[in-house]
């Protein structure tokens, strides 16, 4: 009936079957223009997708808002390959602008949990926790990966106690956990200095036989190193068929950590002769243990190595093995010979030795360095200050803390704590936080007096404390 109506219609009125030749072309070329958009959105997504699967994350961003700027719209994976990009590089401004994007293009309407756990991990890596936390708290239907992200986040920026109930907090959803994340959690035990979640979790891992992971255990023995369980950490290590590089490191830095140079050095040989070649890590944890010891023969046989690497982080440990082996005036050679110019930690270690051997004018010539690669780091202001405490040159001294006041820099508080009663006390440097503190300084007190009455000076350091508390209002 209807095309009979149409025939008629066509028939009698030219127009009416111009109007629907026209409607009719109108409709084939949106259909064309839609499958070639299509064909190019899919174009771009491959070409964004294989350069995010070979790290090129300049590329991807590059890629996506090329195709952005071209009109066309975004897809679901092209979106998350460029969130992921921004995470990787900490771009916040582009990841907030993605972010952006999403919510105008409804990726998270109804709510895409993938998008969602690459936005938590995004915001975690740019320090933003709380538009991480956010994030997280709005995604109802989590994974394993949501949590993973946020428990990362946690361990990232210092919230070890966090991560560490967030893991447990997994574990009693019925959750299992993967090799990453019983990793951070044994590096947030490690970073705490706190033993006895650690160990819980070490019975987890074994429950869900992760206690053979080469990744999983080097955490674990690196935990117990860090923890002061030297032994237990040597056994995890001699538990592990094939270690690693990383095995190898964590347990060398382990006895650098307990101050057992020697055993340091022995495992370091003992890793060349089974063939597994150092890293970056593992020569900074030889030479600070031949630096321990001032041992200077081993350490030159790691500076053949160190030279061969190139890298810069080597030639600071170098400079700090020389500078405690008495060596200042060899380690500003070695720093004056270096292939590239020397960093803030390689004038770090020198102003050390300086300081160590008594050298007050090489001492102010690595201030003015550091000064400049550093202007606002306090802990090298205090070190010259000390220095010169040390040597009498207290107009110096005082030049110096005069400098800090001009830039507003203020010595940095130092806080140690202790267990006792399945309870950790934090104390800070002259606070009285603590309800006990009158008892506590009273017997600091009489241990003070006892260590004088033996023989105790007290070092520039206190000197410096002194002075600070008498010029106070």
């Amino acid at each position: 009936m209807l095309l009979n109506t149409m025939s008629i219609l066509t028939t009698k009125n030219p127009h009416m079957l111009l109007l629907f030749q026209n409607r009719s072309l109108i409709t084939h070329l949106s259909l064309q223009q839609q499958q070639r958009e299509e064909e190019e959105k899919r174009h771009w997504s491959q070409l964004i997708t294989q350069c995010a699967r070979s790290k090129q994350h300049d590329q991807v961003l590059h890629l996506f808002y090329t195709m952005h700027r071209s009109g066309l719209r975004p897809s679901r994976n092209s979106t998350i390959s460029s969130l992921n990009a921004c995470s990787h590089l900490c771009l916040l401004p582009q990841g907030t602008q993605l972010h952006a994007l999403t919510i105008k293009a409804a990726l998270l309407s109804p709510p895409d949990v993938v998008v969602s756990n690459v936005l938590i991990d995004m915001y975690s890596k740019c320090g933003l926790l709380d538009e991480s936390h956010k994030i997280f708290d709005e995604t109802h239907h989590r994974d394993l990966v949501s949590w993973i992200s946020i428990l990362s986040g946690y361990s990232r920026n210092g919230l070890h106690g966090s991560a560490l109930e967030t893991f447990f907090d997994v574990h009693s959803l019925g959750m299992g956990f993967s090799d990453y994340g019983f990793s951070v959690a044994f590096k947030a035990c490690a970073a705490l200095g706190d033993i006895r979640p650690g160990l819980q979790i070490h019975c987890l891992a074994t429950k869900v036989g992760l206690d053979s992971d080469v990744f999983v255990v080097s955490s674990l023995l690196d935990m117990y190193a860090k923890c002061g369980r030297i032994t237990s950490a040597r056994h995890v290590f001699n538990t592990i068929d094939e270690p690693n590089v990383v095995s190898w490191t964590s347990m060398i830095s382990g006895y650098v950590r307990s101050e057992d140079g020697e055993e340091a050095l022995r495992l370091f040989s003992q890793q060349l002769r089974v063939g597994i070649a150092p890293d970056p890590f593992t020569f900074s944890s030889v030479l600070a243990a031949c630096a321990s010891l001032s041992a200077l023969d081993p350490g030159q046989q790691v500076h053949v190595h160190v030279l061969k690497s190139g890298l810069e982080e080597h030639f600071t440990c170098v400079v700090d093995l020389l500078g405690r082996a008495g060596l200042v005036k060899e380690a500003e050679e070695f720093m004056r010979h270096m292939p590239c110019e020397p960093s803030a930690s390689a004038w770090g270690a020198l102003l050390s030795a300086c300081r160590k051997n008594g050298n007050v004018h090489l001492s102010a010539k690595c201030a003015d360095q550091l000064f400049r690669l550093e202007p606002h780091a306090a802990a090298n202001h205090v070190q010259l200050a000390n220095i010169y405490a040390a040597s009498g040159r207290w107009k110096d001294m005082g030049r110096v803390r005069l400098l800090m006041k001009e830039k507003g820099i203020k010595k940095e508080s130092s806080y140690s704590w202790i267990e006792m009663g399945k309870k950790v006390n934090v104390f800070g440097v002259g606070d009285n936080l603590h309800p006990k503190s009158d008892v506590i300084y009273f017997m600091l007190g009489i241990l003070a007096m006892e260590m004088k009455d033996q023989g105790y000076i007290p070092t520039s350091d206190h000197a410096w404390g002194r002075q600070e508390k008498d010029t106070k209002p």
